[in-house]
């Protein structure tokens, strides 16, 4: 109802409306973080399922996009990788008494995978940042609601019996969606 997503915007109004499910996945994602220390008690392996966990959570992002904006998208994705890249770091610098050897070739893996999305995430961002934009309409119409929304009306079926090629906007037929407009 209105009321409900009037209470509850905080939940949704960050995201795109195709998913508005992201702020369950933040508090999943929070709460494997925080539970890691508490189930596992030896610190090679809260490093591992924590590095895992990131790096799970921040493919799940980079594939999603559930922000509105570009930035903010990017911004996530960045963070996360700083976060793990950190998280490999110190492990890798600091006295961790575990098996070296299969730590070193767990963190080996997990940066080399860290490594390969970060490049491929930021490809295809600047992939789609830079290639050239084909507007969706090749006619924008715009009306006032009360005293022309017949004329509106009758220009867009004669706009599209001109040209089959022709897609033209008009709001009280094509407005679904404010964030897929232009």
């Amino acid at each position: 109802s209105k009321t409900f997503l009037l209470y509850c915007r905080f939940l949704f109004s960050r995201f795109n409306p195709e998913t508005y499910y992201y702020s369950s996945v933040m508090l999943l994602r929070s709460f494997l973080i925080t539970i890691v220390p508490v189930a596992f008690q030896d610190v090679g392996v809260q490093i591992i399922v924590l590095a895992a966990t990131l790096l799970c959570f921040s493919a799940l992002q980079t594939w999603l996009r559930p922000w509105r904006s570009r930035i903010a998208n990017m911004l996530d994705t960045m963070s996360s990788v700083l976060v793990l890249l950190v998280l490999v770091s110190a492990s890798l610098a600091g006295g961790v008494e575990v098996a070296m050897s299969s730590l070193g070739t767990i963190s080996n893996v997990i940066f080399g995978l860290l490594a390969f999305f970060t490049l491929a995430s930021m490809t295809a961002t600047a992939a789609l940042m830079f290639a050239k934009r084909v507007p969706k309409y090749s006619h924008f119409i715009c009306h006032h609601k009360a005293a022309a929304s017949a004329q509106a009306r009758l220009m867009k079926m004669t706009l599209n019996e001109e040209s089959s090629a022709a897609r033209v906007f008009i709001d009280s037929d094509d407005l679904k969606n404010l964030d897929e407009l232009f």
